[in-house]
């Protein structure tokens, strides 16, 4: 009895802590969609109102947000942002597309420092490079995606990962650095897949050939 009493004051509490924070990210120039859950206030650090949300996304507790003046952070419908994750666009982009799962701990950057630079690192320059994540992806817990990657749309990412390169649609990658280990489907049933999704022959092409069989 006390569990359930428990968890529907959890559920109860979750419903206040949503409603209040979107409309505090709305009044402050954010785009958020409908139906976002927040577990609980996410931290944001420089410009909310480069930050874009759509429909029905869960942004666990402990969510870090970092995005500066010329910065842009956009995430799509139905995503799930699980606790500690931290997206760091500082002044580049992240876009982190739909029907994506980002579990714990994991770590987005835009950002590195410039180490052939003459200079110890502490006074390097920058190097800023934009990161994109397709739809349909799923991040394991405590993963690393760094600067100018792309995340092929459908693929996975082995807990633990550091991703420094891009990795095709459809892959299964592991490891630091990260690679591929396998193909989630054979190239026929790909595009069978893709076919009884409502793909257009264009961007099934596209795909296809972006996936080394």
């Amino acid at each position: 009895m006390k569990g359930k009493i428990y968890f529907a004051a959890y559920l109860i509490n979750q419903k206040k802590n949503s409603w209040f924070y979107k409309n505090l990210f709305r009044a402050f120039g954010a785009k958020i969609g409908h139906n976002i859950v927040f577990a609980n206030k996410p931290e944001v650090c420089g410009y909310i109102d480069n930050i874009s949300i759509g429909d029905s996304c869960f942004i666990d507790k402990n969510v870090v947000f970092v995005v500066n003046k010329e910065g842009k952070l956009k995430i799509g419908n139905n995503t799930l942002l699980s606790y500690n994750t931290i997206l760091n666009a500082g002044i580049g982009s992240i876009s982190i597309g739909s029907n994506i799962m980002i579990a714990a701990n994991t770590y987005i950057i835009t950002n590195d420092h410039n180490v052939k630079e003459n200079l110890s690192v502490r006074n390097s320059s920058h190097i800023i490079q934009d990161v994109v994540i397709e739809d349909n992806v799923w991040i394991g817990c405590n993963c690393s995606i760094l600067k100018g990657v792309t995340i092929g749309e459908g693929s996975i990412i082995g807990a633990g990962s550091v991703v420094i390169k891009d990795i095709p649609p459809y892959s299964i990658a592991v490891g630091s650095p990260c690679r591929v280990i396998k193909k989630r489907y054979d190239k026929d049933i790909l595009i069978k897949k893709l076919k009884d999704e409502g793909y257009d022959l264009k961007k099934i092409d596209n795909i296809v050939e972006s996936i080394v069989y």
